[in-house]
């Protein structure tokens, strides 16, 4: 472990560090082949993946690649037969090896662990613009979900719909169509108890920026119009797609409980530090676990006149190109809504 302020400098395939300042607990690695999860996985994957079209297509959508990409890295985490480096104190010349990991989200709960805390703290410090903050939760009825197990492809379509909705909100708030909010969207697929239920957590600035940048505030949301505007733009987009008829959108609208729900109640206030136990319980740790497949950043707060589009939200707001996601730089008109990437 690094003292704070301390890197460590790379000679040849060796990590050679700075001199010790004081002595530091030695290195402990975990052992993942010892954990019941990887053991499971090591034994039953290959079975449940030999078998998977035939007992579970039917209900939950056809196999996709990344399930297994995903298992086989974690089976190879943390272990030293699949690549380590080699670290020495150049102080006390301590030597020793460390694995490297998968450094995925879900699947691998020690490199999740360690993502969600540090996705937190970068969008907590590095993206969000220092004012308030609102997580608004939207979703959708147990009629309509069944359609996104079997065509993915509407849940990236549903985050466009919440992000319209919400702009669309502050807009008319404020009275003004010339704003734009920042907002961080991420999808969920699963609720409290592990059920397949597809849901959008977005956080979301209570106000607006000017083509200037100036922070227009709005402290709160209507609710019951934006949940109304939700619940058009949910069976618009799916009438547009053809998933359901007109006169299912029509029996709906008779329900007493439509199915359809928006949240507000998770508030950060401006100017209050977000730490990581307040990231971790609230806004941004969704980001880290959320969804399980890519997900658009669709307008992160501005800073700078700054802004991220990524390909993950598991390396949100990181500049490097390729599937690690790459920086949009606004420019000095109004800068308009990024846009989900096909």
């Amino acid at each position: 472990m690094l003292p704070p302020g301390k890197r460590a400098m790379t000679t040849g395939s060796v990590h050679v560090l700075p001199p010790c300042v004081e002595p530091l607990p030695l290195y402990r690695p975990r052992n993942p082949q010892a954990s019941d999860l990887w053991r499971l996985m090591d034994r039953h994957f290959q079975t449940f993946q030999r078998v998977y079209d035939e007992r579970f297509q039917p209900k939950y959508g056809f196999w996709r690649p990344v399930v297994e990409r995903s298992v086989r890295a974690f089976l190879d985490c943390g272990d030293l037969h699949h690549g380590f480096a080699g670290v020495r104190c150049a102080d006390c010349h301590h030597e020793m090896f460390v694995a490297f990991s998968c450094k995925q989200r879900c699947t691998c709960p020690s490199c999740h662990q360690k993502r969600a805390l540090l996705t937190a703290i970068h969008v907590a410090e590095d993206v969000c613009f220092p004012v308030a903050h609102r997580q608004v939760v939207l979703t959708i009825p147990k009629r309509l979900r069944l359609h996104t197990r079997f065509d993915r492809t509407l849940l990236g379509k549903l985050s466009s719909c919440a992000a319209a909705c919400i702009q669309d909100e502050i807009r008319r708030a404020l009275g003004r169509e010339d704003v734009v909010p920042g907002m961080i969207g991420a999808i969920q697929t699963f609720g409290e108890v592990l059920n397949f239920q597809p849901h959008i957590h977005a956080l979301v600035t209570c106000g607006a920026f000017t083509a200037r940048g100036e922070f227009l505030e709005v402290p709160e949301f209507d609710m019951h119009r934006l949940h109304a505007a939700w619940r058009e733009a949910v069976f618009a987009l799916y009438l547009a797609e053809g998933k359901i008829e007109p006169e299912v959108v029509q029996n709906m609208r008779t329900w007493q409980h439509s199915g359809f729900s928006v949240d507000q109640s998770v508030l950060l206030a401006a100017g209050v530090r977000w730490s990581s136990e307040i990231w971790r319980s609230d806004s941004a740790a969704f980001a880290a676990r959320g969804g399980n497949i890519p997900i658009p950043i669709l307008w992160p707060g501005l800073r700078e006149r700054k802004a991220f589009r990524c390909t993950s939200m598991r390396v949100a707001g990181q500049t490097r190109k390729g599937r690690r996601g790459r920086a949009v730089w606004l420019n000095d008109s109004l800068p308009t809504p990024l846009t989900p990437p096909a």
